[in-house]
């Protein structure tokens, strides 16, 4: 069994697949599959533990729609919708697919949301940046290293410095 993912290691990951899954308008097809060139940094595998923290107000099919795209990762099976647009769970396989780029067995890398935390009071202000985060990823994870904590925040939240203009800011904040 893999040990459980490094939440600083995949958090910035999985917040660029939500963002490009959720925004894009990419439409591919069988024979489509980008061309994967591994670099030889740590790679997602295993079993992947979300905590989404509900940071302000959102509205239940908010919550359902994310809930949702996240279980959609794991779909196996056939799709017989007429649509062209490409499911979730095709291109999570281009995800999975890193492992053999690596030269390490391609295993399904299963995503569950195990623990979601709602923040309807604003424990850390309506403006956020890396220094009010570590005391919202501690209630998300309860220090449990395993879990990758998700954070939404609601549309009268301001956040700065996080992920505008960088790549990651792996490390930064302990755990």
């Amino acid at each position: 069994m893999a040990p459980p993912p490094n939440w600083r290691t995949c958090s910035y990951f999985l917040f660029s697949l939500f963002s490009l899954l959720l925004s894009s308008q990419v439409c591919t097809s069988a024979g489509d599959t980008p061309e994967i060139v591994y670099h030889g940094g740590a790679l997602l595998t295993g079993n992947v533990k979300l905590a989404l923290v509900w940071y302000g107000r959102f509205g239940r099919v908010q919550k359902n729609t994310v809930r949702a795209f996240v279980k959609s990762l794991n779909y196996v099976g056939h799709y017989h919708y007429t649509s062209q647009q490409p499911l979730v769970s095709s291109w999570w396989k281009i995800v999975e697919s890193y492992q053999s780029a690596a030269k390490q067995p391609q295993r399904p890398i299963t995503v569950k949301v195990v623990r979601q935390v709602t923040d309807t009071s604003y424990s850390i202000g309506k403006v956020i940046t890396a220094d009010f985060l570590k005391p919202l990823i501690q209630k998300a994870t309860e220090g449990n290293s395993g879990i990758v904590p998700v954070i939404f925040t609601a549309r009268d939240v301001s956040v700065h410095g996080l992920c505008m203009g960088k790549c990651a800011d792996h490390g930064v904040i302990g755990t």
